[in-house]
């Protein structure tokens, strides 16, 4: 049935069901991150995860995107606004700003399901804030 792979995922974690925005209306399986208390959106496979790497990076200038990281082969990528932060940040393509950004405050977090962390860029409203990431493949 469906619905009974959604109870749990590969890790035996409990897990529910969401709709994508695609055009095929995909039901994928979502979970919050228990440390990140943000939303996990599964794109499919069951293939374990083998590495991480993490970092930081801090906007050198309030307005102005920046890539997040280096390029590299991952699977998803968490980012996680710093505990310092006074401002906000955002999160989104080479074209990212104020307004159209995701935009994530002090502590808040979100997880990307995407192969390489070049292609997300950071900007923020305060020169020096900026975020933590975990790059998991």
């Amino acid at each position: 049935m469906a619905n009974e792979r959604l109870k749990i995922d590969v890790n035996k974690r409990q897990v529910s069901g969401a709709v994508t925005n695609d055009a095929n209306l995909e039901i994928r399986m979502v979970r919050m991150d228990d440390t990140t208390k943000g939303i996990i959106v599964y794109t499919g496979g069951s293939a374990a995860l083998t590495a991480i790497a993490n970092g930081q990076n801090t906007v050198t200038s309030a307005g102005t995107a920046e890539v997040l990281a280096t390029t590299q082969a991952v699977k998803a990528v968490t980012i996680k606004a710093l505990s310092t932060n006074t401002g906000s940040i955002w999160v989104g393509d080479s074209g990212v700003d104020s307004t159209n950004g995701y935009e994530l405050f002090c502590l808040d977090s979100v997880t990307f399901s995407i192969d390489d962390p070049v292609k997300i860029y950071i900007d923020a409203s305060v020169t020096g804030e900026g975020v933590s990431f975990a790059l998991l493949s």
